[in-house]
């Protein structure tokens, strides 16, 4: 059971790796030609770190960008079967009961067409306490 959510976790980043491949070029208004992004994801932030089995942790994000002011953050947070879509650059997730470490990711969107920042993937360690 646990190599089929492995295994389904991994088609999922890939897809959305791909989605960003594709999708990861700004647009301007005349005439569509790409040009380069503004936005930079400078890092993701977890709290507590390490997080211990069944507790709540908090991941922030911090982004770097010129012009927008409004995004939506989807995050893909381990043993979530949905992205969590959120307007603010936090979420929370629930530890497993089980302790490791855990693959997760993130992609912005300003509401612009074709705008998407890359997926950013970042790990969090689960413990026992």
């Amino acid at each position: 059971m646990k190599q089929v959510f492995v295994l389904q976790r991994f088609e999922l980043l890939l897809s959305l790796s791909l989605v960003v491949l594709v999708a990861g070029c700004d647009y301007t208004q005349e005439g569509g030609e790409p040009t380069a992004g503004q936005t930079r994801i400078l890092r993701i932030e977890q709290q507590p770190s390490p997080v211990a089995v069944g507790e709540t942790v908090t991941f922030r994000v911090v982004i770097e960008d010129s012009l927008d002011t409004r995004f939506r953050y989807y995050w893909v947070l381990a043993g979530q079967r949905d992205t969590v879509v959120t307007t603010t650059n936090t979420v929370q997730w629930k530890a497993p009961s089980t302790p490791g470490t855990y693959e997760q990711g993130l992609m912005l969107d300003n509401g612009d067409r074709d705008y998407y920042r890359p997926l950013a993937g970042f790990r969090t360690i689960v413990v026992r306490r």
